[in-house]
């Protein structure tokens, strides 16, 4: 029902064809994988996510780590004026993998951006995140916040390296 992912599912379908001609099969054939699908509202305010909202990852039986930052916590949206807004990460606590994040305020679509790009990476870790230096004043300074604020759900202790 997107457009990105009608793009990205007809871009597999052209490489299997085309390893197909070359005498490929099967095995040699990628898969699409909708675990990483982000979707926008362009409301007032924006809205984005991507993988698992808070909710599903709950049921999912993992434990978890979730970390939110206000807009309001970082320089550039006190310069802004302090829009509403936030910025949520769901990880794994036992495997540091990113399941899911939600922006809601300003920019959320284009700011989501810096969960998909790790979230499609081999092993979808957070830690990369914490480990960046991010421009300051900017707006992507409330993900880092987020990243930042990664702590178990149930209130305990997880240490990440």
């Amino acid at each position: 029902m997107f457009r990105h992912v009608a793009n990205e599912e007809s871009g597999i379908v052209w490489y299997n064809w085309r390893r197909s001609l070359q005498g490929g099969d099967e095995r040699d054939f990628i898969k699409m994988d909708y675990s990483t699908v982000p979707w926008a509202v362009f409301s007032y305010p924006p809205i984005a996510t991507v993988g698992m909202t808070l909710s599903k990852a709950e049921e999912s039986g993992k434990r978890l780590l979730v970390g939110k930052a206000e807009y309001s916590s970082v320089a550039k949206g006190f310069a802004m004026g302090d829009p509403e807004g936030f910025a949520r990460i769901v990880a794994d606590a036992d495997t540091q993998r990113i399941l899911g994040a939600s922006i809601i305020g300003p920019y959320a679509p284009m700011l989501i951006h810096e969960v998909i790009a790790l979230m499609n990476t081999d092993d979808a870790s957070f830690i990369p995140a914490r480990r960046a230096m991010y421009i300051h004043p900017s707006l992507s300074e409330v993900v880092r916040n987020a990243y930042g604020n990664l702590a178990p759900i149930d209130g305990g202790h997880v240490h990440h390296h």
